[in-house]
């Protein structure tokens, strides 16, 4: 059965088509005729989530764990707008979500009528494909314009990697169906995503590296590749070149130097200039480090080559920007002439950076940091870590991590709307453990993240409650206000333990750091069902032992 609108048929029918069939769809009534469609072929996956923001969320983390496009369907109005956080953050991670929204027909819109928005450009910013469909296309030109337009959505958002939106006008009767679609919409084919070098593009980049021996690679916010963290491990470990990743990278282990703020502040005044890299060559998205913005930025590059969709100028240096994927940088790099000498004195600092870091832990008070410690010791080598935003990155940044686990955070717009229902969502597509690591902030304002039906048991939340957004204790400047409880922290006495009631996640709580090592220990053996392990630790000591930790490191 499907929906007597041609306008519906068309849709659905190339959306299984194009081999989409992961649909995020939150309850309505002007949406009716496209979720009953989509809920009766079988081809389909479809998830009902009452709130639009997490669905929108949770469709990203699906697009992070199958890397295919994966389609949300809304009611007309403000459901809409709902999905803005989400489809801002996917256009950053470069993530193809597949905006479906039901719309009033257009004579209606700024004119009284029940939940009618101007639905237009709700999302022009950060879509790369947006189209507005005839609502009941008659002629064979309206239908032809339909189909084509749909097609052309579809394959901007395989091919950019981008989120795309298609407004759906809908018309009374809504709920009348057929057993047979009246069309056979024609199929554009998208071209292919993949990008390479071409030769003359190649011949550049062999000139202009052998120009330069001291080349660092820095992989900011990426997909997890194996063999590209492989390859790049191999020739930091041939004392070829440096390569600096983060948690986010997924660019772990042997060879990479993966604890940027740690071995940045080994560096001396004369270290920051001497190890300061004559090329640097940037992968991916986002960096979170500011201690390597702000010295990158002060020890400018002679050249920035930057590899990726966009030529991002993080560090006001940028030379040249190639839109190719990123392995396409490894055969390059294994002809570039290396200064051996240079990357031995980096390793030596990273060494020396390490050994300082062990000691500390080895007198570490029981605080937010004991958490990341003791989760290295028992994290299942196989886990998805999904990472909350503000401290929770930047504390995961200070360990070494191994190359089999996989790191995801919201980095794009590093807002905090998200990461619960993100984790959720890349649960539903994975039988590996999902580890979802958030602050209190995060997890109180994303609780709707489990109103539904799809919490799988494979995953674990670990909640670090200090009853505020410990950060801004960090941050020099609020840390200085008055305001700094009220306005910045937002201090609170809640806990987690009615919401994982409510919600039928299994709760334990931790206080000190023998509970906490029984509480990760069970969390990670039982597989039976999602389950929440809040962790409390003390607010107005967290920022002194961080803070002591980098004094400590800063020691000769």
């Amino acid at each position: 059965m499907i929906s007597k609108s041609i306008v519906v048929q068309q849709l659905v029918l190339l959306l299984k088509a194009k081999g989409v069939s992961e649909i995020f769809v939150s309850p309505g009534s002007r949406n009716a005729p496209l979720s009953i469609s989509l809920n009766r072929d079988s081809f389909f996956n479809c998830k009902v989530i009452p709130d639009e923001r997490v669905s929108g969320f949770m469709a990203l983390g699906a697009a992070q764990a199958t890397g295919n496009p994966v389609a949300l369907v809304c009611t007309s109005g403000s459901a809409l707008l709902n999905y803005y956080p989400a489809v801002a953050e996917a256009h950053y991670q470069q993530l193809p979500l597949i905006v479906i929204s039901a719309d009033r027909p257009a004579e209606w819109v700024d004119h009284g009528d029940g939940q009618t928005i101007r639905q237009v450009g709700a999302l022009k910013n950060h879509v790369s494909y947006e189209v507005q469909l005839n609502r009941n296309p008659v002629t064979e030109t309206e239908r032809w314009y339909n189909e084509r337009e749909i097609n052309l959505a579809i394959n901007a958002a395989i091919t950019s990697r981008r989120p795309v939106h298609i407004n759906v006008p809908l018309q009374e009767p809504l709920y009348e169906l057929t057993d047979k679609p009246s069309v056979t919409p024609k199929v554009i084919e998208a071209s292919s995503p993949k990008k390479t070098l071409s030769p003359v593009e190649r011949q550049k980049l062999d000139a202009l590296l052998a120009k330069h021996a001291k080349v660092l690679v820095l992989v900011g916010q990426h997909v997890a590749q194996p063999a590209l963290a492989m390859d790049l491990g191999a020739l930091a470990d041939e004392e070829r070149i440096v390569v600096l990743g983060e948690t986010t990278s997924n660019v772990h282990g042997k060879g990479v130097l993966s604890t940027i703020d740690r071995t940045i502040d080994g560096f001396t005044e004369a270290e920051k200039k001497e190890l300061a890299p004559d090329c640097l060559v940037t992968l991916g998205g986002a960096v979170i480090s500011k201690k390597v913005k702000f010295w990158l930025r002060s020890n400018r590059p002679k050249a920035h080559i930057h590899i990726g969709p966009e030529p991002l100028d993080m560090f006001m240096a940028l030379t040249h920007h190639l839109d190719v994927d990123s392995t396409e940088i490894i055969e390059p790099l294994q002809q570039n002439i290396p200064a051996k000498e240079w990357v031995l004195s980096w390793q030596r600092v990273h060494a020396l950076q390490r050994e300082k870091h062990e000691r500390y832990l080895m007198q570490l008070p029981f605080s937010d940091y004991t958490v990341y410690k003791a989760l290295k010791e028992v994290i299942p080598s196989d886990a998805i870590v999904q990472q909350g935003n503000s401290s929770v990155v930047r504390y995961m940044q200070l360990f070494d991590w191994s190359r089999e686990l996989w790191f995801y955070g919201n980095r794009g717009t590093s807002g905090i709307e998200g990461s619960s229902s993100t984790a959720v969502g890349y649960a539903n597509y994975t039988d590996r453990p999902v580890v979802l690591l958030t602050g209190d902030i995060s997890f109180f304002y994303d609780s709707n993240a489990y109103f539904h039906k799809h919490v799988p048991n494979n995953l674990k939340i670990i909640l670090l409650n200090n009853h505020g957004g410990s950060i801004f204790r960090i941050i020099d400047g609020p840390s200085r206000t008055k305001e700094l409880d009220t306005f910045f922290e937002s201090t609170h006495s809640f806990e987690a333990a009615g919401i994982a009631q409510s919600y039928g996640l299994r709760y334990s709580k931790a206080e000190n750091e023998a509970e906490l090592m029984a509480g990760l220990n069970d969390l990670f053996s039982d597989t039976s069902a999602a389950a929440l392990l809040e962790v409390k630790t003390p607010r107005t000591e967290n920022d002194v032992v961080l803070r002591e930790y980098f004094e400590y490191l800063k020691k000769a």
